[in-house]
């Protein structure tokens, strides 16, 4: 199995303005990348995340598996994102065989080591042998995101394949601008 986990960049370059025209929190293919979303995003902005999948053409291949999207929640007290969406497959860029079934979000403990507690979905995926699934969602910058500790936060994928977490995380970090204000009108 292959996947490849990746957040909307915002830096300025391309400019990104969310929703897009047909309404979805969903960046230009150009703005996906493995690495540092910029400082762009701020508290309450829906972060959007893409998850590609495929499964090999082996005779042994699995084509149902278990995926866990993640994210830190909180370290210290202080909350980092804490919604993960509900993702929805891509239909323009996966085959018709890519399904998705999704569980609730939930908050647990550690993943990683590095934040006190995560959240998390899991998401059940059937796919056929040699063909690509993409899964779109977001993840919400909690209000006070910007008192998180550290310099990032960071969101994972896992295959589940037991009970227990498999796998090193998928690294995607965003760092944080200044928070919005909050008014009453």
């Amino acid at each position: 199995m292959n996947f490849t986990l990746e957040g909307c960049r915002n830096d300025g370059s391309p400019v990104i303005t969310l929703p897009n025209s047909s309404g979805d929190f969903i960046c230009p293919d150009s703005a996906y990348t493995s690495g540092n979303l910029g400082k762009g995003w701020n508290e309450l902005d829906l972060v959007p995340h893409r998850l590609t999948m495929s499964v090999g053409n082996q005779a042994n291949a699995t084509t149902s598996f278990s995926v866990v999207l993640a994210a830190d929640h909180k370290t210290s007290g202080k909350t980092g994102y804490d919604v993960v969406t509900v993702p929805v497959i891509n239909a323009a860029k996966s085959d018709p065989s890519c399904q998705i079934d999704v569980d609730i979000q939930r908050v647990g403990g550690s993943v990683t080591g590095g934040a006190d507690q995560v959240v998390y979905t899991i998401m059940n995926v059937t796919l056929d042998k040699g063909k690509p699934c993409v899964v779109d969602y977001t993840l919400r910058l909690a209000l006070g995101a910007a008192q998180y500790p550290g310099s990032s936060l960071q969101a994972y994928m896992f295959e589940k394949r037991t009970s227990a977490l498999a796998n090193a995380p998928f690294r995607s970090p965003c760092v944080k601008s200044s928070p919005r204000s909050l008014a009453r009108p």
